[in-house]
């Protein structure tokens, strides 16, 4: 096939976003279709002699499908080119989160009995939120314009048009042993849920945490406790303890660990809602990413590393090059030429820039007065502190802070 690299590039797109894709041909049986866990939920309650087509009969060349199953699942398929049985199949996925009540709901409705529900709830959580439906539609774009041509196909939304997709039969759980599989699969599950998203967080890759973060459900999250909040809050201190780890396996320093976990430790506890609480779950998985991006010392060497942590342990400290020098237990002249190669910046200037850095955050969010700030960045002499703050902000202090206030 001349699109084989592109479906396979295409494919690997979407896997990345944890969106299942495969070939499939129309007149298999569909329980021969579906490899994973989903597709095994689904399979065991629907009827398995049907295959593809008879449930979507007619289907059209060049036309992009899409459709959403009894529980709201959605899916997308397209007959290959120069293929008339063969089709390229992506899904499920989700729109939104559903919320356990709701799918408990629709449980109900399909008279499941507890196992299945267990099973439903299961499978709810292994698979992708997409929030934003258009990225997908840009791909899949991209990938008809060169299969078929511009503007020589068409997106056709099927559900209107077909009745009985994925409609379940029910069927019994089967025996413990099932039960036991079920049980070690949600586990699993989780656990490598929590570690993809940890390895991301050591290598400070903010945009692989936020696509994870995207597709999550809170049903990934067991309930310890009847309290919904309680039971958020007290995952957060779970992902906060866990992501020391990734920081410090990403290179970073316990000094710097301390002080964000020990921030985090105190505003789980001020969160008054699960709405709250799970934006603040993102914003912790953000924050140590952002420790890793930018306090990660992994590169630099034994000496390097204790001279910066040094400096940024105490910023009213003395921070000469020789006083430096003489804490590390090396010369001026080894420790000036080290610096230099290994951070490119001299000592002087990166000290500078470190105590800049704090003083912007606390004209930012405080109204101390300027002489006050420059002595909380180790800065004596107000008028030295606003020299060297115009020398690399090209504005003094006084400005910087109107410039905000304007803003």
């Amino acid at each position: 096939m001349f699109y084989n690299n592109e479906l396979r590039f295409v494919g690997e797109i979407f896997k990345k976003n944890r969106i299942q894709n495969r070939i499939i041909n129309i007149n298999s049986p569909i329980k021969l279709n579906y490899v994973d866990s989903i597709g095994k939920f689904l399979t065991d309650i629907m009827n398995d002699e049907k295959t593809f087509a008879d449930m979507f009969p007619n289907i059209k060349k060049n036309t992009i499908y899409k459709f959403s199953d009894t529980f709201d699942f959605s899916y997308i398929f397209f007959l290959l080119p120069d293929e008339k049985d063969i089709i390229f199949f992506i899904g499920p996925y989700l729109l939104k989160d559903v919320p356990g009540n709701q799918i408990l709901e629709k449980s109900e409705a399909l008279g499941f009995n507890k196992e299945q529900t267990k099973e439903l709830e299961y499978c709810y959580t292994t698979i992708p939120i997409i929030k934003d439906e258009a990225n997908i539609y840009v791909i899949l774009n991209a990938l008809a314009e060169r299969i078929w041509g511009s503007n020589k196909f068409t997106l056709r939304d099927i559900d209107s048009d077909f009745s009985g997709v994925f409609e379940p039969v029910l069927t019994a759980m089967g025996d413990s042993q099932d039960k036991a599989e079920l049980n070690m699969k949600i586990m699993e599950e989780r656990y490598m849920y929590e570690n993809e998203l940890m390895e991301a967080v050591a290598k400070g890759d903010l945009s692989k945490v936020e696509m994870f973060y995207n597709s999550f459900s809170q049903l990934i999250l067991e309930k310890r406790v009847q309290d919904p909040l309680r039971n958020i809050k007290n995952y957060c201190i779970i992902t906060n303890t866990l992501l020391r780890k990734s920081a410090e396996n990403g290179g970073v320093h316990p000094l710097y660990i301390d002080r964000l976990s020990s921030e985090y430790a105190k505003k789980i506890e001020q969160l008054v809602s699960t709405q709250e609480a799970t934006k603040f779950m993102f914003e912790i998985f953000k924050g140590y990413c952002r420790l890793v991006r930018n306090h990660s010392i992994k590169k630099f060497s034994p000496v390097i590393q204790k001279a910066i942590v040094i400096i940024d342990s105490d910023l009213t400290a003395d921070l000469t090059l020789s006083n430096l020098a003489k804490k590390c237990n090396v010369s001026a002249g080894y420790l000036s030429a080290s610096f230099k190669r290994e951070t490119g910046a001299t000592v002087t200037d990166f000290v500078n820039l470190r105590r800049i850095k704090y003083a912007k955050k606390l004209l930012k969010t405080t109204n101390l007065q300027i002489q006050t700030i420059a002595q909380h960045c180790g800065v004596l002499d107000v008028q030295y502190f606003s020299k060297i703050f115009k020398k690399y902000e090209s504005i003094t202090p006084r400005q910087f802070r109107e410039k905000i206030i304007k803003i």
